[in-house]
């Protein structure tokens, strides 16, 4: 008897890319945050937010998922920049990660937004530290 079992897919990639722009730490998430990347993303992002440059932009136009820890993480990353008087600035979140993130979090503690052109320059903000 031959059986045809449909192949399992593969994950798809999970590319995360952190740059500097403009004096802000650009973390770009492609794709999906889910249990095969939560931990290792977590881990970079605690990186930045404890390093000198709390300056942190999450770019996630071109995420499709995220996690619900990877959300409690924003909300308590939000929480601490916002202690320090620093923004955690989403840039270009599509509607389904916004109701994704205020499922379980507070949308309004971050700072949302649609394009680099809405970015407060860090001068600004150094103030505060």
């Amino acid at each position: 008897m031959d059986l045809d079992y449909p192949m399992k897919q593969q994950p798809a990639s999970r590319e995360t890319s952190i740059e500097e722009h403009a004096g802000w730490q650009v973390v770009t998430i492609e794709d999906r945050v889910d249990a095969f990347n939560t931990d290792k993303l977590i881990d970079d992002i605690e990186a930045i937010i404890e390093s000198n440059s709390p300056f942190l932009i999450l770019n996630l136009e071109t995420t499709t998922f995220i996690s619900f820890p990877f959300i409690k993480k924003l909300s308590e990353w939000a929480f601490r920049l916002k202690q320090k008087g620093l923004p955690f600035i989403l840039l270009k979140p599509s509607e389904k990660i916004k109701r994704q993130i205020d499922i379980f979090s507070k949308l309004e503690d971050f700072q949302v937004s649609r394009t680099e052109d809405e970015l407060p320059p860090t001068d600004d903000l150094s103030a505060s530290l």
